[in-house]
């Protein structure tokens, strides 16, 4: 009896559900509810890339070009996947991608031109990807591609330090009688801005710079603009100008801007314009808000040297003493005691200064911070007017010192020990020899300097 009444119970239990298991199939027989119907499963794969979920977006894609692999959708999901791949710096199966799009016919071929050679470009593969853009113009003269790939072979002779040649490639998208509003020549635009600050010519640099301004920009090209004529007004000298740049670059919002390289670049300019609190605060920003950044010992050192530039001397010292010589290990120990050594050099005590140049030049390898030892060596024996010991310091620093700018000033010292010690001829060789290897480097103040010096040294030679 009692197995009975179970069962009974049982039959009605499932009877009661069966009319919920009805709707929920016909439901699930309807197109809405179907992930897998090709249209859908396309939308959303395409709409997860356009969202920047790639790695959703390749699963999807790939599960479609599975099933529906004779779709007539199927081309577009492969490029679709190749951009994807692209943007998760994957780049071999981007390039696997793009050669099948090659091996078909139409624009699709083309465009599997561009990503193959983009691919490259990202790579690193700069000689590789320049090929891969000669082929795709010989094969499509008139393309419509043509321009973006002409844009990569640009930047990859830029990436390669051929800016002539970089030039020739984004001129050529540049000089199209098309609408300015075009994203590609705006990029182009850029990249010949970029590209004429690498080869010293300012004046290319500028006049390209204003052309820029007067064009609808995007939030990106607004700040990749904006920092590139930050460090054009830098290196012509107009800080307060490269501050405003920099500060312009901060206020954008979405601009995917390397935030403590323009933050650095900033305190620097405020510290040339003599705003040495307001550069101390830019710094601080990138010392506390970045930490892991490669920007955090530039800024925690130019957080001590505003202090030195200020005359704040023993605050210095104490900056010092807690945020880098505590911090032992390459490359704090030397660069702390380089500081160090300026601070005392700067309120004229020659004999710390001294102690502190030869620490640093102890403890350090970096041949920036040996450099800097070695001259402020050579500084603090010139003012001692020992001009011969300054000039086997300078040689040393001149020796090892990698930057070419640092090399100018370097190299002017030594031919001011020659003026001091009334070696006239050799004075003059070095400064010939400087104005003539380093002329696309020197500043116009600084070659009114070298002139003037040069023509003490003629003047007393008779020359």
């Amino acid at each position: 009896m009692c197995r009975h009444r179970f069962v009974s119970m049982l039959i009605i239990a499932v009877a009661a559900a069966a009319p919920l298991a009805a709707p929920y199939r016909a439901c699930a027989a309807l197109p809405f509810f179907d992930s897998d119907t090709e249209q859908s499963l396309f939308d959303r794969a395409k709409k997860a890339s356009d969202d920047g979920f790639y790695d959703v977006s390749i699963r999807q894609f790939n599960r479609f070009l599975k099933k529906y692999a004779q779709s007539p959708l199927a081309g577009d999901a492969l490029l679709l996947l190749s951009h994807a791949y692209l943007s998760s710096a994957r780049y071999g199966e981007a390039m696997d991608c793009s050669r099948k799009l090659i091996d078909g016919d139409g624009p699709l071929k083309e465009k599997g031109m561009l990503i193959l050679a983009d691919a490259l470009f990202r790579k690193g593969d700069y000689d590789a990807a320049l090929s891969a853009c000669a082929e795709a113009v010989a094969a499509f003269p008139d393309g419509a591609q043509k321009e973006l790939i002409l844009l990569i072979e640009g930047k990859c002779r830029y990436a390669q330090r051929r800016y002539d040649a970089a030039l020739e490639s984004f001129g050529a998208i540049a000089r199209r009688q098309e609408p300015a509003k075009d994203p590609v020549m705006i990029d182009a635009r850029i990249e010949m801005v970029k590209s004429y600050c690498c080869l010293g010519d300012y004046a290319a640099a500028e006049e390209s710079a204003k052309a820029l301004r007067q064009l609808p920009l995007t939030v990106r090209q607004r700040a990749e603009a904006g920092y590139w004529n930050g460090l054009l007004m830098s290196v012509t000298e107009r800080h307060a100008e490269a501050a405003k740049a920099f500060e312009e670059i901060l206020s954008l919002k979405q601009s995917a801007t390397d935030v403590p390289d323009v933050l650095y670049r900033l305190g620097l300019s405020y510290a040339r314009s003599g705003k040495y609190d307001a550069a101390d605060g830019a710094f601080e920003r990138v010392t506390a808000e970045y930490p892991k950044s490669r920007y955090y010992l530039p800024a925690l050192i130019q957080r001590a040297r505003v202090r030195i530039l200020a005359g704040k001397y023993d605050d210095a010292l104490q900056f010092i003493e807690k945020n880098l010589a505590k911090k032992r290990g390459e490359p704090y120990d030397g660069v702390a005691a380089l500081l160090a050594a300026m601070a005392h050099q700067s309120r004229r005590d020659n004999a710390q200064a001294e102690k502190y140049f030869k620490r640093a030049l102890k403890l350090s390898s970096d041949p920036g911070v040996r450099s800097q030892a070695f001259a402020g060596l050579g500084e603090t024996l010139f003012g001692g007017n020992d001009f011969a010991g300054a000039i086997a310091q300078f040689a040393a620093a001149s020796a090892v010192e990698p930057d070419p700018l640092r090399q100018i000033v370097i190299r002017s010292r030594i031919a001011d020990a020659h003026l001091a010690l009334r070696q006239y001829r050799e004075a003059l060789d070095t400064l010939v020899a400087l104005l003539g290897e380093r002329a696309a480097d020197i500043t116009e103040s600084q070659k009114a300097g070298l002139l003037l010096n040069a023509g003490i040294a003629s003047s007393e030679l008779g020359d």
